[in-house]
């Protein structure tokens, strides 16, 4: 043994065999690091990071696929991969599909600059550029009631956005300075989420919806496409234009439209403008097809001459009853509800009817007013005060063209009260 020992002492002083020796460590440690760069996978994380695109391919087809059903469908110019194809890069995509879990095609025509593809996070990016947006065709009868009947037909809307983000496994999307073009309406937004699964759409914040006659707007809307209804909660907004001249500006906390026969309510705060009106009520029912807006519930509305239009300062003098000067040329009209036409502007009010000229007060069950005539005519039950006392009559007209008070009939046979003259 020791002789043993003596030999490998003296093969290791050897100046020749030190070479040797050195050489065949280096070469280990060489071959060592080549085998740890191809083969170990903490190696090949870093490598990643360095460097993440390791496979590369142009003019090719991609099919993205979720518990065994085809989720995406993608035809690109370009595209890149890294080893474990957790991310997959794609430039200059010309066609693109996103299936429903039934297979039905809810998007198609996909087009944009760039996209990756997350197959780690389920999910699918899409990015465009201000020049050329992300542009798509969606299929919203697809969530609509309609899809349960086999002869429907797919109604594909245009959408467009700066980007947008699809999860191929909850079937969400958000698209970020969205538009929606449909045949119905159209509606703009600075973030749109849609959730396929439970058909609704959230648009968020300050939303525009339009329609061929209407404006919607509101802090944030929610658009149920299987009920065809948009809901606005907060400053909510329907403004109303089917004519040149006539035009109604509708306010109020919340909104309830249906996108099928562009008919809706609002609650709460509700403010009615018109040319020549404004009314405030606690509630307001439209029928776009009969051209009326109820309002109920603590009705007030002011009437003046000319209609002229009212400014955005009359709720204010209504509220702190500077009603003297604001009284000069007008009429006001408090009811329990108040159907206007939004066709020809004609009104009429029910229930505890109080009217308000100048210094002339009446009282009645019903009142018209007739926008073409400018005046305002009370029957049921009608009633005048006259130094201090409520006498009874048949009818009551007040004209603000002629700025004139009429009370026919009753317990005195006419009392009329016209403008002096200076």
């Amino acid at each position: 043994m020791l002789s043993f020992l003596k030999i490998k002492m003296k093969f290791f002083h050897s100046e020749k065999n030190r070479k040797a020796l050195i050489a065949a460590a280096a070469a280990a440690v060489f071959f060592g690091l080549i085998y740890l760069y191809l083969f170990s996978p903490d190696v090949q994380l870093l490598k990643k990071q360095g460097e993440r695109k390791v496979v590369e391919f142009s003019s090719i087809h991609i099919k993205g696929w979720d518990n065994g059903k085809q989720s995406f469908e993608i035809s690109t110019e370009k595209a890149s991969s890294d080893r474990d194809q957790t991310n997959t890069w794609v430039e200059n995509i010309h066609d693109g599909k996103i299936f429903n879990e039934n297979g039905r095609v809810i998007l198609k025509d996909l087009r944009c600059s760039r996209a990756v593809i997350m197959s780690w996070k389920s999910i699918i990016e899409a990015y465009g550029s201000q020049e050329a947006p992300v542009r798509a065709l969606v299929d919203i009868s697809a969530a609509s009631t309609r899809e349960a009947k086999k002869t429907s037909r797919p109604e594909f809307s245009l959408l467009e956005a700066d980007n947008l983000i699809y999860n191929t496994s909850t079937k969400k999307t958000v698209a970020n300075k969205g538009r929606i073009i449909s045949k119905r309406f159209s509606a703009t937004a600075s973030t749109i989420e849609v959730d396929s699964q439970n058909n609704k759409a959230v648009l968020f914040p300050f939303p525009v919806i339009k329609t061929s006659s209407h404006t919607i707007t509101a802090a944030t809307i929610e658009n149920f496409f299987r009920e065809e209804v948009i809901k606005g909660y907060g400053s909510s907004s329907l403004k109303i234009k089917k004519k040149k001249g006539q035009a109604e500006d509708i306010s109020g906390d919340n909104l309830y439209f249906s996108t099928r026969n562009y008919s809706g309510s609002m609650e709460g705060n509700v403010k009615f403008r018109q040319k020549g009106k404004f009314a405030m009520a606690d509630k307001m029912a439209y029928d776009d097809k009969k051209d009326t807006a109820i309002l109920s519930g603590n009705v007030k509305t002011m009437i003046e001459k000319g209609s002229s239009a009212l400014k955005g300062s009359t709720l204010k003098k209504i509220r702190n009853a500077e009603t003297k000067k604001m009284l000069e040329d007008g009429i006001f009209l408090s009811c329990s509800s108040m159907k206007i036409s939004t066709k020809n502007g004609d009104a009429f009010a029910e229930g505890d009817v109080r009217m308000l000229q100048k210094k002339n007060r009446a009282k009645a069950e019903m009142a018209h007013y007739n926008e073409a005539k400018e005046t305002v005519t009370m029957t049921g039950n009608v009633r005048i005060e006259k130094e201090g006392q409520w006498l009874k009559t048949q009818k009551v007209i007040a004209s603000l063209g002629k700025e004139e008070f009429e009370a026919i009939g009753g317990v005195e046979t006419q009392i009329k009260v016209k403008k002096k003259r200076k």
